[in-house]
């Protein structure tokens, strides 16, 4: 086999073989990265998982943080 060639994609199983893979094209900007870092979304708190402290085997274990 050469280098360019590619080989088709063998999905094991049937459950998924069936679903055809879904490809996006990225649509180009004309922004630079540092304006794509600027921009801001505003998030609410109450959208981020509560902190839950629970007893673990090793000692008290913080989840959702």
């Amino acid at each position: 086999m050469s280098a360019s060639a590619v080989a088709p994609f063998v999905c094991p199983w049937a459950c998924l073989a069936s679903a055809a893979p879904k490809l996006s094209v990225a649509t180009p900007s004309n922004r630079s990265f540092a304006q794509a870092l600027l921009n801001k979304v505003d998030v609410s708190l109450t959208e981020f998982p509560k902190p839950c402290l629970i007893l673990g085997l090793f000692g008290p274990v913080v989840l959702g943080t």
